[in-house]
């Protein structure tokens, strides 16, 4: 029909165009994130690349990140922290001159987290008995407090707390673990 538009057409004709700039706009939008880094969260990465983990780090709106290995990867406005491994498969202790070389990558007071999964067998984790990782923790923390008297310590992470997981090999329940290294400790 020939004329003017109904009004309510024409409102929802801008509200339509309205919206399509909008979603325009954000789509163009640099990615950098607009508020600080939340600090609680982090991310555990394999073979970082620089450039590729600072930017994920910055669209993630983080800055803390560890890896499995070990790396000489050190970044602007970000917290690595340090993992120190507790194999019970691997009788060799990190030297103070090793555990010396992880702290210069970092900064006065790093986060140093001793053991990763040592309830967990089968060699993909640490792996080690509670009694043993005590030994280990004493070992770790004086000379890491020896080389940096500000540095933190955080305990290892621990698999399936408050369950024992029957599809995965049997994996002792991660409380169970963790008492036993407080009795041993």
């Amino acid at each position: 029909r020939d004329g003017p538009m109904p009004v309510k057409l024409r409102w929802l004709l801008v509200l339509l165009l309205a919206l399509l700039a909008i979603g325009h706009a954000l789509t163009l939008r640099s990615w950098e994130p607009t508020h600080a880094a939340v600090e609680q969260y982090g991310l555990a990465v394999m073979n970082p690349d620089p450039a590729t983990l600072q930017n994920t780090l910055s669209k993630a709106g983080i800055s803390w990140w560890y890896t499995y290995g070990t790396t000489t990867t050190k970044l602007a406005g970000a917290n690595k922290v340090h993992l120190v491994r507790t194999r019970g498969s691997d009788p060799v202790l990190l030297t103070r001159a090793e555990l010396q070389a992880m702290r210069d990558i970092g900064s006065p007071g790093a986060h140093w987290m001793i053991g990763n999964e040592p309830n967990v067998p089968g060699g993909i984790q640490d792996n080690i008995p509670a009694a043993d990782y005590a030994v280990r923790f004493r070992y770790y923390a004086t000379t890491i407090k020896e080389i940096d008297p500000q540095a933190k310590l955080v305990a290892p992470n621990i698999l399936n707390w408050s369950y024992t997981c029957l599809n995965c090999g049997g994996f002792p329940r991660g409380q169970y673990w963790v008492d036993e290294l407080m009795r041993e400790y």
